[in-house]
């Protein structure tokens, strides 16, 4: 299995971060034993389904796209944009009921699919907040997120950070308290600068269970794309991260693409 041929690359990874001894709220072997799927199922592709964008985001859906297949080495296919359901919509608020969203985004998960993710403009909000950024399922394999309150809307870094966390929920990850991580908890808009776009060594280790593949061929198409987006910090960060014993080896064998 990938994660034990791995082992030295993610040990170099923890040194490296030098992280502190809290534990994931669910860690790598919990993750193994409960994750409703398993490793490497036939499921290979990520669904971007754009509910009610405003043409000028749209145009941001391939980069998106192109993101989302190498951070998570899965095909993705973009649907056409389509309208948002009017069953979500809560006149009294002026927003759209992001659980009733993930419902209707659950009728469309097939076989194929590693997760429906959702993507609109529109507010949302969840229970009694006033408003989310976004949420996804660990055991529903959907999620949905607006640009609405990001900074930049849909052409900042921010984006790519909401998109790679609630994937990552939608993946079976929880929030992640092992130290710096995509997944950390972000309660506030405000946090979402703060919030790195990596993943945490161990958060990385259930990526690479579930997905395959090797931390060093990942790293450097991740290098490559950020360069293209112009995120310098974190194409740094993958690189510095290249020479470190045993990545060029850690054992995603997924195929990558956007269709």
């Amino acid at each position: 299995m990938a994660a034990a041929s791995s082992a030295s690359g993610y040990q170099a990874l923890l040194t490296r971060d030098q992280e502190s001894a809290e534990t994931t709220d669910v860690d790598i072997e919990q993750y193994r034993s409960w994750y409703p799927w398993g490793a490497q199922s036939t499921r290979q592709e990520i669904v971007l389904a754009p509910m009610g964008l405003d043409a000028g985001d749209r145009e941001s859906l391939a980069r998106l796209g192109r993101f989302l297949a190498v951070y998570f080495s899965a095909r993705v296919r973009v649907r056409a944009a389509a309208a948002l359901p009017g069953g979500a919509y809560d006149p009294d608020r002026g927003q759209y009921d992001a659980k009733a969203l993930c419902l209707h985004l659950r009728r469309q998960v097939d076989e194929r699919a590693l997760a429906v993710v959702g993507v609109t403009s529109r507010d949302l909000f969840y229970h009694g907040s006033a408003f989310v950024v976004g949420i996804g399922s660990i055991v529903e394999r959907v999620a949905v997120f607006s640009t609405r309150r990001l900074p930049e809307g849909a052409k900042g870094i921010a984006l790519y950070k909401v998109a790679a966390h609630e994937v990552g929920h939608a993946l079976g990850m929880t929030h992640c308290s092992r130290g710096r991580c995509v997944m950390n908890r972000c309660d506030d808009v405000r946090m979402i600068e703060a919030t790195p776009l990596h993943l945490c060594p161990e958060c990385l280790h259930k990526l690479h269970w579930r997905r395959g593949g090797r931390v060093g061929a990942r790293l450097r198409a991740l290098a490559e794309l950020y360069d293209g987006l112009g995120f310098a910090a974190e194409a740094a960060h993958c690189r510095a991260r290249l020479d470190l014993p045993g990545i060029g080896r850690s054992a995603i064998d997924g195929e990558a693409g956007v269709e």
